[in-house]
Order: C-alpha cells, then structure tokens, then sequence
C-alpha cells in the first residue's frame, strides 16, 4: 500500500511488519474489459496512496473519453492539481477502505495533510514515479500514479508497477478509472516496461474483482500492513502490456 508518490507518514499508526514472497506465477496476458468497471481504491495508507481502478486499453494522452454526460481530460499532473487530487485520494480511501481499515485510521486522514506530503515528494530530484490525473468539467476527477516495479518480479523483462489509482467516490462506475489505467499501461509500454504490477489489500473484493477482469492475476506475492493495530494483507497482481 506504501508508494513514492507519497513516502511520508500520515495520521494514525501504520508500520508494515512483514513481507512474504511467495512462488509468483508467470504473468497473465492481457484480457480486454467486458463492460465499464467501478473504480475500487487498492492500496496505501495515509501518507502513502493506494491502487484502485482498472482496464486494459490503451488511451492516448489528450484524448477525450465520455462518462456519463461529461467528457474526461487525461494528462500529466502539475503544481495545481494537488489539492484537487489530495481530496480524491482522501476521499477515496475513507470510501472504499470503510470497514476494512480502522476508522482511527481513516478519520485521521486529512486533505491538507496529505497535500503537503504530495507537494514535498512531487519537488524530490531523481523521482522516478508519474502522476496523471483525468479532468472533468471542474477540475481532476481522477488521478493515477505509476513508475518502475518496487519488487522484486518473476521472469525476463522490464516491470512497472501502478502505486495508486483514486477517482473521486460520487464518480466512481463510469470509466474514469478505466480510461487512467489505461493511459498508464500505454505509458509505461511505451517507455520499454513489460509487465505491471501492482497491490491490493486481500479484504478489498470489489478492487481485486475490478482488476482481474481487466488481466491481473495474483501471483503468490503478499505483504503485510498494520494499521492503528490491525494487521491487513496486500496482494501483488500483475499482468503482461
């Protein structure tokens, strides 16, 4: 759940307390989405985003992508964004993390904190991670952040990994995710990754039923997380761009 788009502490107590690799199985190829998928936050904690949403197509930067009735605007995000973004992955959390994290946890979670961490980490020279976000008509109503794997990965080849992937929680089901995802995957191909990876916490069935029906499989990875004294277990999906 940890990421470097954002490395430093948050609210609330969390440590990671373990992390067992267990026999990776080859990644899955890709398999295209079967219908619009709802954009489930995976992964990090306060001070550290999480993953979330899915898809396996590619979409090119600039191109306009329909939900509902608005359209949505992918690209690179910048100084200004950060609050709006902060918000969402807030937000996100307190939404699809409610029940499986502690509330403490949750409650502790405040934009203007994790604003400043965001501003801090985005200005550290040699940072390796990207950020995109998707504009709606208002602003970013969505934001992805991907770079190179953090894990050790079975098999030749390049791996990249999604650290954190947040739509805000009134939009989620409408393919904002979907269309970030798979700006990243296009992305990361196109800089020589081969495979992608990433982690979702095992309780969170909405995210790994999201994720699977757009090619990730679990690959026998897992890590362990406690928050505000409650020990939560990660899953590593991957699958082949």
């Amino acid at each position: 759940m940890s990421s470097p788009c954002s490395r430093s502490p948050a609210p609330g107590t969390r440590a990671r307390v373990t992390r067992r690799l267990g026999r990776a199985a080859p990644p899955v190829p890709p398999s295209p989405l079967r219908a619009p998928l709802c954009p489930a936050a995976p992964a990090p904690a306060p001070g550290t985003p999480p993953l979330g949403d899915g898809g396996t197509k590619h979409f090119l930067s600039g191109r306009l992508r329909p939900y509902a009735d608005a359209m949505v605007h992918v690209r690179e995000m910048d100084a200004a964004d950060i609050g709006a973004v902060s918000a969402i992955r807030v937000r996100g959390w307190q939404a699809a993390y409610a029940g499986i994290v502690p509330g403490t946890y949750l409650d502790a979670m405040t934009v203007e904190g994790d604003a400043a961490r965001r501003r801090e980490s985005s200005s550290r020279p040699g940072r390796t991670s990207r950020d995109l976000v998707a504009l709606g008509d208002g602003g970013p109503v969505g934001w992805i952040c991907f770079g190179p794997c953090r894990s050790g990965m079975p098999g030749p080849g390049r791996a990249g990994e999604v650290y954190a992937l947040y739509v805000a929680p009134d939009l989620v089901g409408r393919g904002i995710g979907r269309t970030l995802l798979g700006e990243a995957h296009a992305r990361m191909k196109g800089e020589g990754f081969e495979t992608s990876a990433l982690w979702v916490l095992g309780d969170n069935r909405r995210a790994r039923h999201f994720y699977e029906r757009a090619g990730y499989r679990a690959d026998g990875a897992v890590q362990e997380d406690v928050y505000d004294g409650t020990t939560l277990t990660e899953l590593r999906y991957q699958r082949v761009l």
